[in-house]
């Protein structure tokens, strides 16, 4: 039947198109980006790389952190957190990215973790704590 005709002919059309598709996009055209990619060398490490990566560290980084300039092993925001939640590493990656590295960590009793609080208490009135779309930024 005609009916029958025009579905066969409308789904053989569709399987070329998609066919032809696949040859002209590339599957990632499809996939959202989850992070923006991060211009860095391979080479490069943070000076706190294989070091106590402990809240004083990453306030040094923290201070030190121009979010005008690009993302850097150096060049970061170590308290923010990408869209899974989680912490960058001393190197600015974070876990799933393939050069994050687990960091080594300090202790994690009680009082330390109270003082922690504080200490992120007083950050978190910094202008620049919670920026986005600067180019040092994740996001």
């Amino acid at each position: 039947s005609r009916s029958t005709t025009t579905t066969y002919l409308t789904m053989k059309f569709a399987a070329i198109l998609a066919a032809a598709l696949a040859l002209i996009v590339p599957a990632s055209a499809f996939v959202p980006s989850l992070s923006r990619a991060l211009p860095r060398s391979a080479a490069l490490k943070s000076r706190f790389d294989d070091q106590l990566w402990d809240i004083n560290a990453m306030t040094e980084i923290f201070n030190e952190w121009n979010p005008d300039l690009p993302r850097t092993e150096d060049n970061f925001n170590p308290f923010e957190r990408n869209r899974d939640g989680n912490q960058a590493d001393p190197n600015g990656w974070y876990p799933g990215d393939a050069k994050y590295k687990d960091p080594k960590r300090g202790d994690a009793t009680w009082d330390l973790m109270v003082k922690e609080r504080e200490m992120m208490e007083e950050l978190a009135k910094n202008p620049k704590f919670g920026l986005t779309g600067k180019p040092g930024c994740l996001m």
